[in-house]
C-alpha cells in the first residue's frame, strides 16, 4: 500500500503580480484608480455641500430669528426704561402726534420683553451667554415692581417716587441691559460662526483639486488609448470626462453663487441690523437720561454724561454736530461724516417719504436735546426747557425711534431674503453630483473594459491595430 499525497498544490503568489504586468492588468488597475478618484471627488463635493447646506439652513432658521429676538429684547428693555422716565416726568404732557402714550408704550415694551425672553428660552439660546436669560427672567419683574412703586408714590405727590424710578433705572442699566447685550453678542457670534462654515473656502478648494486630478486622469487615459487604437476615441471615457467636468463646474459655480448671497446677507442685512438695533437702544438710553435729569436734578450731571457717551457712539457730539475720529490725544472732532453706528444706515422709503439717511433724523433730536440742556442751565429756564422737551424734542425723538425700528425691520427682511437665496443653488446639487459622478465612474469602468476585451480577441488581430 502506498501513501496518498494529500498536500495542497503550491499557491502561485506571483500570478497577480504577473497579471498586473500585462497590458490588460495595467488597464484594469488604471480603471480602478480613476473610478476611485471619481468616488473621492464625489465624497469631497457631497460633504462640502452638506456642510454648507446645514450652516445656511441654521442661519436662515433659528440663528437669525434668535439674533433678531435678542436685538428686539434689548430695544424693548431700553424702551421700557425711557417710557417709564417720560411718564413720571412731573407735569409732563405728550404731543398728540406721539402715539402710543408713555404709559401704554411702557406696558407694551415690558410685555414684549417678557415674550422675547420666553422665545429665546424655548429655543435654548443661552449657551453663549450663560445665566443671561436667568438674570432677565428674574430681574425684569423686580424692575417692573420698582416702576409701579414709583408710579404710585408719584401719583400721591411724594418725592419717594423719583427714588424708586432711579432705583429701577439703575437696575435696568446694571443688570438687565448688560444681560441683553451678552445675548446679542452670543447670537451674533453664532451667526458669524455659521456664516464662515457656510462660505468657507477650504471645501471648494478640495473639490476643485479633486476635480482637476480626476479630469486630468481621465484625459491622460483618453490620450493613451487614443494613441494605441489608431486614433479612435473611446465614447464612454469621453462621456465620463464631460460628466466629471460638468459636475465640478456646477458645484464650484453653486458655491460661488451661494457665497455671493451670503456676503450680501452680511453686508445688506446682518451688519445694518445689528448697527441699527444697537443705535436704537443707545438712542432710547440717551432719551431716558434726558428725562431722568429733569426728574432728579441732583443726578443731572451723571445722566448728561451717560447721554453724551451714547450720543458719541452714534456719531454725534452733545450739540448735535457730526464727529469724526481724530488724534486720540485730542478726541473726536467735528467733521463731515459720522464714524458712529448711524453711518451708512438708511431709513427705507415709505415711512416719511423716499429713502433717507438715519443720521440726520437723530441730529434733529440731539439739537433739541442740547437746547433743553442749555435752558436748564439758565436762571428760570425750567419752564422753557420743559416746553421744548414735551413738544418738538419728544416729536423728534419719536421720529428717530420709528425710523430706527424701520431700519431694523428692513435689514431683517433683507437678511432673511438673501439667506433663502443662498440655499437655492445647493438644493438639487447632492442628487446631481451623485448621478453625474456615479455615471462617470461606471462609464470609466465600461470604457476601459472595452479596451481590455480587445486583448482577449483571437490571435491574428492585434488590439493595437497590428
Amino acid at each position: 500500500m502506498t501513501a496518498v499525497d494529500t498536500a495542497a498544490p503550491p499557491v502561485d503568489v506571483g500570478r497577480p503580480r504577473r497579471r498586473l504586468a500585462t497590458p490588460p492588468g495595467r488597464l484594469r488597475l488604471l480603471s480602478i484608480l480613476v473610478a476611485a478618484m471619481l468616488v473621492a471627488l464625489w465624497a469631497a463635493a457631497f460633504t462640502t455641500v452638506r456642510v454648507r447646506q446645514h450652516a445656511t439652513h441654521a442661519l436662515a432658521g433659528t440663528h437669525v430669528a434668535a439674533v433678531v429676538a435678542a436685538e428686539s429684547l434689548r430695544a424693548d428693555l431700553a424702551a421700557a426704561d425711557a417710557a417709564a422716565a417720560r411718564e413720571l416726568l412731573p407735569g409732563a404732557t405728550v404731543p398728540a402726534a406721539v402715539r402710543p402714550d408713555p404709559r401704554t408704550a411702557y406696558q407694551r415694551a415690558v410685555a414684549d420683553a417678557g415674550a422675547r425672553i420666553v422665545e429665546l428660552a424655548r429655543v435654548g439660546h443661552d449657551a453663549g451667554a450663560p445665566g443671561a436669560l436667568t438674570v432677565l427672567s428674574q430681574r425684569l419683574p423686580e424692575y417692573a415692581g420698582q416702576v409701579e412703586l414709583a408710579r404710585a408714590y408719584t401719583r400721591l405727590g411724594s418725592t419717594v417716587g423719583g427714588a424708586y424710578l432711579r432705583s429701577g433705572s439703575a437696575l435696568m442699566r446694571a443688570a438687565l441691559l448688560p444681560a441683553a447685550d451678552r445675548l446679542v453678542t452670543a447670537e451674533a457670534a453664532r451667526v458669524d460662526r455659521d456664516s464662515r462654515r457656510a462660505s468657507g473656502a477650504l471645501g471648494p478648494l478640495v473639490v476643485a483639486a479633486a476635480g482637476l486630478v480626476s479630469v486630468a486622469m481621465l484625459v491622460v487615459v483618453q490620450i493613451r488609448l487614443f494613441r494605441r487604437t489608431n486614433r479612435i476615441l473611446n465614447p464612454a471615457l469621453v462621456a465620463a470626462t464631460l460628466l466629471a467636468a460638468i459636475a465640478v463646474g456646477w458645484a464650484l459655480t453653486a458655491f460661488a453663487v451661494q457665497r455671493a448671497h451670503l456676503l450680501d446677507a452680511r453686508d445688506q442685512g446682518f451688519r445694518p441690523l445689528t448697527a441699527a438695533g444697537q443705535a436704537r437702544a443707545l438712542g432710547l438710553r440717551a432719551w431716558a437720561d434726558e428725562n431722568l435729569a429733569l426728574i432728579s436734578p441732583a443726578d443731572a450731571a451723571a445722566h448728561d454724561a451717560d447721554a453724551d457717551a451714547a450720543t458719541l457712539r452714534l456719531g454725534y457730539d452733545p450739540g448735535g454736530d457730526l464727529v469724526t475720529a481724530a488724534d486720540p490725544a485730542t478726541g473726536p472732532t467735528t467733521g463731515s461724516a459720522p464714524p458712529g453706528l448711524l453711518a451708512g444706515l438708511t431709513v427705507p422709503a415709505g415711512l416719511e417719504g423716499p429713502a433717507a439717511p438715519l443720521g440726520p433724523v437723530w441730529q434733529v433730536h440731539q439739537t433739541n436735546a442740547a437746547q433743553v440742556r442749555a435752558h436748564l442751565d439758565e436762571p428760570g429756564g425750567l419752564p422753557t426747557a420743559l416746553a421744548l422737551l414735551q413738544g418738538p424734542d419728544t416729536i423728534a425723538f419719536h421720529r428717530f425711534d420709528q425710523a430706527s425700528a424701520a431700519v431694523v425691520a428692513a435689514a431683517s427682511g433683507r437678511l432673511t431674503g438673501h439667506l433663502t437665496q443662498a440655499g437655492a443653488p445647493l438644493r438639487s446639487l447632492p442628487a446631481a453630483l451623485s448621478l453625474s459622478l456615479g455615471l462617470a465612474a461606471v462609464l470609466t469602468l465600461v470604457g476601459i473594459q472595452v479596451r481590455i476585451n480587445d486583448y482577449r480577441q483571437p490571435r491574428g488581430h492585434h488590439p493595437d491595430g497590428g
